[in-house]
């Protein structure tokens, strides 16, 4: 059995590489998939008049040999901690392979740009915590190593276009 992923971009690429994933994630730096296609689609056109929304299968065996961190889909104490130590780190600050989790919304990623006192941050976790639990947003993974990255099957490519906006 495999579960579906996929990954949106601006950018039309054959090869994943890691070495291009940007700093300051939710997770660290890496490779990013959606379970639900529509939020690739936004990602891969968010920036951008043209995006590519890059469909991966990974077989869910495939779990068992990797080293996998899974917070579900809520929002814990654990989550925002982590999230917290990857937005502050240039490197991942991590040895997992795969980072299963919620998305942090706008809301947290402001707080994180504000403060970049770590202390800081920290005392506004409550608040974070309260105000991202009112939302739901879909989980996103994390491949972190070419080990992970090895294990994805790409099954296609789409490319799609935003609407115009209107005057």
């Amino acid at each position: 059995m495999n579960y579906h992923l996929y990954h949106g971009s601006m950018h039309s690429f054959k090869k994943i590489d890691l070495n291009k994933s940007k700093p300051y994630k939710d997770f660290g730096k890496g490779f990013y998939l959606a379970e639900n296609k529509n939020d690739a689609t936004a990602m891969a056109i968010k920036n951008s008049p043209v995006g590519f929304v890059y469909h991966y299968t990974i077989d869910i065996d495939a779990f068992k040999t990797l080293n996998v961190m899974d917070f579900g889909n809520g929002y814990t104490e654990e989550w925002l901690d982590f999230v917290i130590k990857c937005r502050s780190s240039f490197e991942s600050p991590h040895e997992y392979d795969i980072v299963i989790g919620a998305t942090a919304d706008g809301k947290a990623k402001e707080v994180f740009k504000k403060h970049s006192d770590i202390s800081i941050i920290s005392n506004y976790k409550h608040l974070i915590l309260n105000e991202v639990s009112k939302r739901i947003f879909d989980i996103q993974y994390l491949f972190n190593t070419q080990k992970a990255i090895d294990m994805l099957c790409l099954i296609d490519v789409e490319e799609y276009g935003r609407e115009p906006k209107s005057a």
